[in-house]
């Protein structure tokens, strides 16, 4: 019986060192991961400020979000493993139609239009870096990105 305490007592032990540890490297690891999630991401504090900014330039009541007509948006982006201070800097626009400007297709007729996420809007490239962009040179035509970031 006391060969059985003894095994348990270690089991037991064990179990909460492995706990701790796990519990640790999450904290740990989630500042340069944001995939990792807990419970202090279930109610999120947002700085007032960004909130204004947010229902100024992209709340949308239907969809959410959207990129607003005739802005101009500037991103900074950078991953985990890149060299620390590296950042890409790229700029688009979004014209009056709400669609992302295709520089030098713009006046000729629109036959294709394309809708989603950020890999449709083509994030972190100018605009005639564009997947459309290179759509339009091919169809002799304006390709439309309606895409949405973050969609």
């Amino acid at each position: 019986m006391q060969e059985l305490a003894t095994i348990v007592f270690w089991i037991i032990l064990i179990a909460a060192a492995f706990e701790i540890g796990l519990s640790i490297l999450i904290k740990k690891l989630r500042k340069d991961f944001q995939w990792l999630i807990t419970a202090e991401d279930e109610v999120p504090i947002f700085h007032p400020d960004l909130l204004k900014r947010f229902f100024k330039n992209s709340f949308d009541p239907e969809l959410g979000w959207v990129t607003k007509a005739n802005t101009k948006v500037q991103e900074r982006s950078g991953t985990v493993g890149e060299q620390l201070g590296q950042y890409k800097k790229s700029t688009y626009h979004i014209n009056g139609q709400g669609c992302r400007t295709n520089p030098g297709h713009e006046d000729l007729p629109a036959i294709i239009s394309t809708y989603g996420d950020s890999f449709v809007l083509s994030r972190q490239v100018e605009d005639n870096g564009t997947w459309q962009h290179f759509l339009s040179r091919l169809s002799h035509s304006n390709v439309l990105n309606f895409g949405v970031g973050n969609y």
